[in-house]
């Protein structure tokens, strides 16, 4: 995984958001918004179970009015459909089929059958581009640490910004 502090690669690609396809770039966020990158492995992985998936608990933080959460798995759009509907996902989700932007972040993976597939990592990136934490496992059932990205988001654009994010969410 990249470390904190490095530049976040950009990129653009195909996503589901709010039950529509379009391409999304990581530039359109910054500038205005913290961007929580959310790598995980495959929909429908062995961290879901019937109630809920690994991205539930991150779904929080959607609440936030300058945070953006993208989820980003190798599955392709018709797949995420089926995975945002199946547990109600109101984060865009981003279909990193040739595994491209997992490799630029260091965390792609191929498992012991050949699968293509990408560890569960997050990075948090600030608003000039800038890499502030990152998290990374290749433990399919390990989830990410809901605190530690809170405090990642409460330092990134200092005090003040962190008191009115914190005061909303």
């Amino acid at each position: 995984m990249l470390s904190e502090g490095a530049d976040a690669p950009r990129f653009e690609l195909p996503a589901l958001v709010d039950g529509e396809e379009r391409r999304v770039e990581l530039s359109e966020y910054l500038g205005d918004d913290v961007v929580i990158l959310a790598f995980y492995p495959a929909d429908f992985n062995p961290a879901c179970d019937a109630e809920s998936c690994d991205l539930d608990e991150l779904d929080l933080f959607t609440m936030q009015k300058d945070v953006r959460i993208l989820g980003i798995s190798p599955d392709s759009l018709y797949s995420h459909r089926a995975f945002a509907g199946q547990y109600d996902l109101k984060v865009p989700l981003l279909a990193d089929t040739d595994g491209e932007v997992a490799r630029q972040y260091g965390v792609d993976l191929v498992d012991d059958l050949g699968q293509r597939l990408t560890e569960r990592a997050v990075a948090v990136v600030d608003h000039d581009g800038t890499i502030t934490y990152t998290w990374s496992t290749d433990d399919m059932t390990e989830l990410p640490r809901v605190d530690d990205i809170k405090d990642a988001l409460a330092e990134t654009g200092g005090d003040d910004t962190a008191f009115a994010r914190y005061r909303v969410g």
